[in-house]
């Protein structure tokens, strides 16, 4: 059974941003690639990450975002 990608997506866009981060010619999204043994695929400011962690990465994610506001 395969695992299913987390899919993310940076919204407002903002194409400084995502410079910084994927880098040249997305270096920056290899060498966490390489450090966490996954695959990210990027379109525009869509991500897809794909592998063993992905799974951890969408528990901690969809963690985050349904804990309740302290505002």
């Amino acid at each position: 059974m395969t695992t299913p990608p987390l899919e993310l997506r940076f919204e407002p866009v903002d194409n400084l941003r995502l410079a910084n981060l994927c880098g040249a010619l997305d270096e920056n999204l290899r060498q966490i690639e390489a450090a966490l043994d996954v695959a990210i695929s990027r379109r525009g400011e869509r991500f897809t990450v794909r592998g063993a962690l992905a799974s951890r990465l969408r528990r901690c994610c969809s963690a985050s975002t349904s804990a309740p506001s302290s505002r």
